[in-house]
């Protein structure tokens, strides 16, 4: 029963239900005009019995069909709680994609900035060492250049 579809099986429960109804009907004047006669007695209880058992079934198909509602429901609720899970990543991706959106104007900037502060700190590593170099030959001259001159006037 679980294999088919509900609608089949509610259709061919309504079949049953109406064929078995007209027998009930049918018997169950005979049974009250003849009380006495066990046969209309025997057809009234059967169909009786056939009714009670297609509404029984009629009722577990509802109980089924009631069942998987439910699940369908919750089932339905999981997947829109993920959807909505799902919204709230791809909004914080939106708000993370615009910041970076014009950040390639900004690391050329830093780039040119570093080369800046290079150029200028290679500059200044230049001028540094001119400047030991002049004062080591000013030290140079002054302590070798006073010795010499007096060396060269007593040569002289």
């Amino acid at each position: 029963m679980e294999n088919k579809n509900y609608e089949e099986i509610i259709e061919s429960i309504n079949n049953n239900f109406l064929n078995n109804l007209e027998d009930f009907q049918k018997y169950y004047v005979y049974y009250q005009k003849n009380p006495e006669n066990t046969e209309f007695q025997n057809q009234y209880n059967q169909a009786q019995f056939e009714l009670s058992n297609l509404s029984s079934e009629l009722l577990k198909i509802t109980k089924n069909i009631y069942t998987d509602i439910n699940d369908l429901d919750v089932k339905l609720h999981e997947v829109s709680q993920e959807i909505n899970s799902k919204k709230d990543e791809n909004e914080q991706m939106i708000v993370l994609t615009k910041n970076l959106k014009n950040t390639e104007n900004g690391s050329a900037i830093l780039i040119n900035d570093s080369k800046d502060v290079y150029n200028k700190q290679y500059y200044d590593n230049f001028k540094m060492l001119g400047s030991c170099v002049i004062v080591s030959g000013l030290l140079v001259f002054l302590f070798l250049g006073s010795s010499t001159p007096s060396a060269l006037k007593t040569n002289s």
